[in-house]
């Protein structure tokens, strides 16, 4: 009687758990990161459980068969409460994701101040990473977008910025690099004069190509650089190349990022004419 109180006690728990969990979520579970954190509690505490009735049926293995099937069944319980959530929460995450379920997107880019490249903070530890799971940096100059886009705005460049520890506007810019605390703001002098912020975007007309065909590209200034998504490739090119430049005001760029240079040299793929 007493085993079944605790053990009830128990199940209670882990159903109040998940109850805020799914409370906290909201009426559909949509963010990735909050059904990657409550699917280790929910592993945590289950994990719990079942160590704690194995622990029970070690001590009173010499007692009746009606407790060892009870204890059975009762790790049984507890394993299928917790697989339920888990297969539920990733299924309704993906149902209701913008992106339809996981994905794995690159986009190149490169900041300038100036004239100078700046090279963003280099992550430490054995994530390898700077960012969320899902929108990070690996030290790489490139933009990763791996697993669930629950909504398409929280992959802008304005975020990307913000989680590898900087801030992003359309008029300036605060970013960590390997050289200390960078930032720029329209009107700020350079060299050649006034600097304003801008981005310019090379993006891939004909996606579905290869390189034996040849891919063809576009420069394009973007209006609104701090709302710009990825496009939805994972090798680049076809994926995108994102120029973001604190020089004078211009309408083209020169710089490049170096996989479009070297896939242009190699003649994988030609800029479609300007104006054209």
């Amino acid at each position: 009687m007493v085993m079944r109180r605790i053990f009830s006690f128990l199940i209670i728990s882990l159903l109040l758990a998940l109850s805020v969990i799914a409370h906290d979520e909201s009426e559909l579970i949509t963010d990735a990161e909050s059904v990657a954190s409550n699917s280790i509690v929910v592993v945590v505490i289950a994990s719990a459980l079942i160590a704690f009735l194995i622990i029970i049926a070690a001590l009173k293995k010499k007692e009746s068969n009606r407790l060892k099937v009870f204890l059975f069944v009762s790790i049984c319980v507890v394993s299928i409460v917790a697989t339920f959530y888990l297969a539920m929460s990733t299924i309704l995450l993906n149902i209701n994701s913008e992106s339809n379920g996981p994905v794995h997107w690159h986009t190149d880019f490169e900041i300038w101040k100036c004239g100078e490249n700046l090279d963003l903070l280099d992550p430490t530890g054995l994530s390898n990473r700077i960012g969320t799971s899902v929108f990070h940096e690996h030290g790489d100059q490139r933009i990763h977008v791996e697993g669930v886009v629950t909504n398409m705005e929280d992959v802008t460049l304005s975020n990307f910025i913000h989680f590898v520890g900087g801030e992003l506007s359309s008029e300036s810019f605060t970013l960590s690099t390997n050289n200390g605390d960078v930032s720029a703001k329209n009107g700020d002098r350079c060299p050649s004069g006034a600097g304003n912020l801008q981005a310019f975007l090379y993006r891939i007309t004909n996606p579905d190509a290869s390189k034996n065909t040849g891919f063809f590209y576009t420069q394009t200034k973007l209006a609104d650089l701090s709302q710009y998504v990825p496009a939805p490739y994972a090798n680049v090119p076809p994926g995108d190349c994102i120029i973001l430049e604190f020089d004078v005001e211009k309408e083209r760029t020169d710089k490049i990022c170096e996989t479009y240079r070297i896939a242009k040299e190699k003649g994988y793929i030609t800029e479609v004419p300007h104006g054209s």
